[in-house]
């Protein structure tokens, strides 16, 4: 049996949607006593959202690491100017917000490519929303490292360490040990 192929009652996989948001947006959030779990709700994010946030949650998910996604068990939150864009060429009321991000990312791009920015890489912590819903926040470190992803290990074993204890609630160890996650959790545990 593989991880995560359990079917619920509607028969579809029981998947853990992760989405990854900037520390200090999760943290105005919090503050404005946004409901995590209607994050999944496009709508609902742009409604709480400036341009800005919008962009730096795509920059974010954009960052987070392939390697700490476990098989098929998690889902990623999708990029929101990425949907956004795709949505405005069929539906209108995103059309003006999708004109307005592209605005912005190309002057954002055009101040970063004048400015010598330092490589950065992320650091997670993981805030469990409910069973099936979690928030992967990303603070930015700036990068010491020829290796990124070694150091991304590295740099995330609590993180890891914090996925690796939540799976082990719900699956056995055996059945865990044969994820890429298990792989990078031990990797990272390495004296």
């Amino acid at each position: 049996m593989q991880l995560c192929s359990v079917h619920t009652h509607v028969g579809q996989r029981t998947v853990i949607k992760i989405i990854v948001l900037p520390e200090l947006i999760y943290e105005q959030y919090v503050n404005q006593g946004v409901v995590f779990s209607n994050l999944t709700d496009l709508d609902y994010l742009i409604e709480v959202s400036s341009i800005n946030d919008l962009i730096e949650i795509g920059n974010a998910v954009e960052q987070y690491p392939n390697n700490f996604i476990v098989d098929e068990c998690f889902e990623i939150l999708q990029n929101p100017t990425t949907v956004i864009s795709s949505k405005a060429s069929t539906e209108f009321k995103y059309k003006t917000l999708a004109t307005q991000l592209l605005e912005r990312i190309e002057s954002q791009s055009i101040r970063d490519s004048a400015s010598s920015a330092v490589p950065e890489f992320g650091v997670y912590t993981l805030k469990r929303i409910d069973e099936y819903l979690w928030v992967a926040v990303q603070k930015s470190l700036p990068s010491v490292s020829s290796d990124p992803v070694k150091e991304s290990v590295n740099g995330n074993k609590q993180f890891i360490n914090d996925m690796v204890g939540k799976l082990m609630e719900r699956f056995k160890l055996e059945q865990l040990s044969k994820t890429h996650l298990f792989g990078v959790y031990l990797e990272s545990n390495r004296v």
